[in-house]
């Protein structure tokens, strides 16, 4: 095993504790790791923390310098249903050559009122790579779904 993938467990590790103690660690690791994808995965997994200062954390990562551990917040902040990075995910997911597109159809799921939602999803079902655009599907599907109004 090399150092990145002990790194990774220990993160992963991290997210499965939860607690504060836990926290600390993998905040340092997310701000200071020179490694881009070890950042990445420290703020992808900070989504499983529920503490206020994990979100403050994902917050403050919206304005980093490397578009992956932006995005990777913005997700994660998707999941909590924060739309703070609701802008973040539709800039980097609009670009026809940016890499998690999938990821962030998925998560447009989560603001199924917000009017720019329904738009970029149906334009998702024309991307390129077939996963995204199955992503793009399923999305839209969930979004149409929560605005039908409720039978009695």
């Amino acid at each position: 095993m090399c150092p990145s993938d002990w790194l990774n467990c220990v993160v992963l590790m991290a997210a499965q504790i939860g607690t504060d103690e836990a926290l600390e660690p993998l905040l340092n690791l997310a701000h200071w790791s020179l490694d881009t994808r070890t950042r990445e995965q420290a703020v992808d997994v900070l989504r499983q923390f529920p503490q206020e200062r994990a979100t403050g954390e994902l917050l403050g990562f919206l304005k980093d310098p490397v578009p992956q551990v932006r995005f990777r917040a913005a997700l994660s902040l998707a999941d909590r249903k924060d739309a703070a990075g609701l802008d973040q995910i539709l800039v980097l997911a609009g670009k026809a050559d940016g890499p998690g597109r999938a990821d962030a159809y998925t998560a447009l799921a989560n603001f199924p009122d917000d009017r720019r939602v329904e738009p970029f999803l149906i334009s998702g079902l024309k991307d390129p790579d077939p996963f995204a655009q199955s992503a793009a599907n399923r999305a839209l599907d969930t979004v149409r779904r929560a605005r039908k109004p409720r039978s009695e």
